[in-house]
């Protein structure tokens, strides 16, 4: 019986010259740079992901309020109305006519009796 052979391909440590460690440098420099570039463009995107997520959430918040309590805040005119006597004053919805608040007058209030 014959020796037989053949020819295959094995990875083996290789010693490198000064050039090609000085670029193997040069890349692992760039390699890192990219790495806290990547990192920043991650934290910046995860960023923007938590905010839309939040934004989100407070819309939830906000509509499952409007549907459970059948309300939604809105900015509505209101009447002050100081009372001398009682030295009370009454806020009145402009839109409703409703009082929704009687409290006693501040002292500003009572010594400009709203003549501003």
């Amino acid at each position: 019986m014959s020796i037989a052979i053949k020819t295959v391909t094995r990875s083996l440590p290789c010693k490198l010259t000064d050039v090609e460690v000085q670029m193997a440098g040069t890349e692992l420099a760039g390699t890192i740079e990219a790495i806290e570039a990547e990192k920043d463009r991650q934290s910046e995107i995860k960023a923007d992901m938590k905010s839309r997520m939040t934004a989100l959430q407070t819309k939830v918040q906000e509509l499952t309020y409007k549907v459970s309590h059948r309300e939604e805040m809105r900015e509505i005119d209101v009447q002050v109305i100081l009372i001398p006597d009682t030295m009370l004053v009454n806020e009145v919805r402009l839109d409703t006519g409703e009082i929704t608040k009687t409290r006693r007058a501040e002292d500003d209030e009572l010594q400009s009796s709203f003549d501003d």
